[in-house]
């Protein structure tokens, strides 16, 4: 498979610019809350010392694993990983 991509078409250079994503704090709290519904339904006790901060520790890890993912059109678009 093959396809002509120009490098100076100004939607190539808009694709690959890098835009800094970001979350508010007020989204953070809802993410770790729809976390800490999903552990509880797979059975984790959240009630405890090693677990109670769980849900705010996988959102942040998450969150941190993937910084410099934004913008980039190559984590979006299969055909553009073969560049």
């Amino acid at each position: 498979m093959s396809f002509d991509l120009d490098l100076d078409d100004e939607r190539w250079r808009e694709a690959m610019h890098l835009h800094r994503r970001h979350i508010s704090e007020e989204q953070l709290r809802t993410y770790e809350g729809y976390m800490a519904e999903i552990f509880t339904a797979f059975g984790l006790d959240l009630d405890t010392p090693a677990t109670r901060q769980t849900p705010q520790r996988y959102i942040r890890a998450l969150y941190d694993s993937t910084e410099g993912y934004e913008g980039d059109p190559r984590g979006a678009d299969p055909l553009l990983c073969a560049l």
